[in-house]
């Protein structure tokens, strides 16, 4: 699930999921205020799947008041990638792919696969972690008998933080 970094009340940068289908943004939602009306809002963030994917869509209502990463949008519409910075009118956000490492059961999804640390099979109901590396996703048993992603500090194959409590990686605090 993607999310927005936002300022808060006080100014600091907070996580707005993005668990709706559409998200409307505004300079007051950015300033901390609330959630502006869909039809008034100068750009909305739309979430839209193919293929069992989400992605994430940018629609620009007033293309003079919007920028991503520095650039209008004469489309009016923009597919947004990880990090990318969208301006309605002097107020910044980031929206973010990112997702946090969860235990889960392991779908399957009629296909076989093998944790990467331990080398045996994942099957259907097994409990495992699908790492949030933005380019990995392989997946981990992750039980009390298996807990191959929590065994090192690291994913085997992208390195990404293997602590079931570590926050978000990317934060715009980092820029």
């Amino acid at each position: 699930m993607g999310h927005l970094w936002v300022r808060d009340k006080v100014g600091d940068w907070a996580v707005l999921p993005l668990d709706g289908f559409r998200v409307p943004l505004s300079a007051e939602l950015g300033q901390g205020g609330p959630l502006p009306a869909l039809e008034s809002a100068p750009a909305t963030v739309v979430q839209v799947s193919a293929e069992g994917r989400a992605a994430w869509v940018l629609l620009v209502a007033d293309i003079r008041k919007v920028r991503v990463n520095g650039r209008s949008v004469p489309t009016r519409m923009r597919v947004l990638r990880d990090q990318d910075e969208i301006r309605v009118g002097a107020v910044r956000f980031f929206f973010s792919a990112e997702e946090r490492a969860q235990v889960r059961q392991f779908s399957g999804d009629g296909q076989t696969a093998s944790c990467p640390r331990c080398k045996q099979p994942l099957r259907k109901g097994d409990l495992s972690v699908r790492c949030p590396g933005m380019r990995c996703g392989v997946s981990y048993h992750q039980s009390e008998s298996l807990s191959c992603w929590s065994y090192t500090d690291g994913c085997a194959l992208c390195g990404y933080p293997t602590a079931l409590d570590a926050g978000y990686q990317f934060s715009p605090e980092d820029l």
